[in-house]
């Protein structure tokens, strides 16, 4: 009985850490809309594979901003894309290598236009105006054997491998991002891993609650709309939505946080008592809600072969279950329940979340999902 009960107070941790990683990931989210993150990242890497590591060629990069494949990608407010599929960069690279860099160009734009054709991409691929570049283009052209298609994969390796390097270089950044805003988030809260893991073994009522709303977390999913690319303006109000609906479950545990008139009292006792608490959290925290909703999923499993006489309530169907959960969140304005519970998204097959947790799908900045990749 002992262990089964230390059992719930793990998987009552992990519900916390999970419900404010959301909280911090939407917030990290909002922020990156703000500020645009995304689109600066990829321009930078776009100007590394195109202009080279000095930028010798602004003039091919922002020709390549304005071709239709990738000028369509960005509405008229946002200077940049967030995102370039691999097969619109190696259609508009390839474009500009038959039929020259000028996107305006009315002989190129009519019915006596180039054809896009393997002889006229190698006939005027010093149109590009980048001697790496057009080695590049021709060196995929002869890897193709002639055949234009394969050497549009060819670039679009290319153009992933280079994505992937840009990816490794925004998840180290944004991993001390989402460290500041964890502990920042942990600190306003006033959530100390130590009282609450405390509370939770005292307490056999807020054990049981804790298990029943990690089981509706793990089992509830619902579908997420892949069909259009979403852009950072996009992702601040839908990062409002899940920080608010994670912060509702989090306070309808009714867990020993916050800050009352007593702790603010005496904020030196506090913050003596409370200091190594609060880093266990804000460490946990940084993780990020991937790692935790894995790590809910695995530890429910366990707990269901040591009490498999024990269900959680609310159980989904058959059909739901069968769905493949990620750490995504949002309010669900369904079912009878008065309180306001977190609904997790299922993965998609073309987002890439964390290191670990979705593995050989595209990268971010090809799939334009803000929520991928990285937290």
């Amino acid at each position: 009985m002992l262990g089964s009960n230390v059992l719930d107070v793990i998987i009552g941790l992990v519900l916390v850490y999970l419900l404010l990683s959301l909280v911090t990931s939407s917030v990290r989210e909002a922020l990156a809309g703000m500020w645009k993150t995304r689109a600066r990242y990829l321009k930078k890497g776009i100007s590394e594979l195109l202009g080279g590591p000095d930028h010798r060629s602004p003039e091919l990069v922002e020709a390549f901003y304005q071709h239709p494949r990738i000028f369509a990608l960005y509405s008229a407010d946002e200077k940049n894309p967030s995102y370039i599929p691999a097969r619109s960069f190696s259609m508009a690279l390839l474009d500009m290598a038959a039929r020259g860099r000028d996107v305006d160009s009315a002989a190129q734009s009519g019915s006596e236009a180039t054809p896009l054709t393997v002889e006229n991409i190698r006939k005027h691929v010093g149109a590009l105006g980048n001697a790496r570049v057009q080695r590049m283009v021709l060196c995929a052209i002869d890897s193709a054997n002639g055949d234009l298609e394969a050497a549009r994969e060819e670039l679009e390796d290319w153009f992933d491998s280079a994505m992937d390097r840009v990816s490794g270089r925004y998840r180290r950044r944004t991993a001390w991002v989402v460290f500041v805003i964890g502990a920042c988030t942990t600190l306003l809260l006033n959530v100390d891993t130590i009282r609450v893991a405390t509370e939770f073994y005292k307490s056999p009522a807020l054990r049981q609650a804790a298990v029943a709303m990690a089981g509706r977390v793990t089992q509830s999913t619902a579908p997420r709309d892949t069909s259009r690319a979403a852009s950072p303006s996009q992702a601040a109000p839908a990062g409002a939505i899940e920080a608010n609906a994670a912060l509702d479950s989090l306070y309808a545990l009714k867990l020993p946080i916050g800050w009352d008139a007593e702790s603010r009292s005496h904020l030196g006792d506090v913050i003596v008592g409370s200091f190594f608490g609060w880093l266990v959290t804000a460490l946990a925290v940084s993780l990020g809600a991937p790692f935790w909703f894995d790590t809910l999923n695995r530890i429910m499993v366990i707990r269901s072969t040591v009490k498999p006489n024990e269900k959680s309530p609310d159980e989904g169907s058959e059909d739901r279950k069968q769905n493949t959960p990620a750490p995504n969140a949002r309010r669900d304005g369904r079912g009878s329940g008065t309180r306001n519970t977190i609904v997790v998204s299922p993965a998609t097959t073309t987002a890439t979340e964390t290191e670990g947790y979705a593995r050989d799908v595209p990268h971010e900045w090809s799939v334009g999902d803000p929520r991928g990749g990285v937290i």
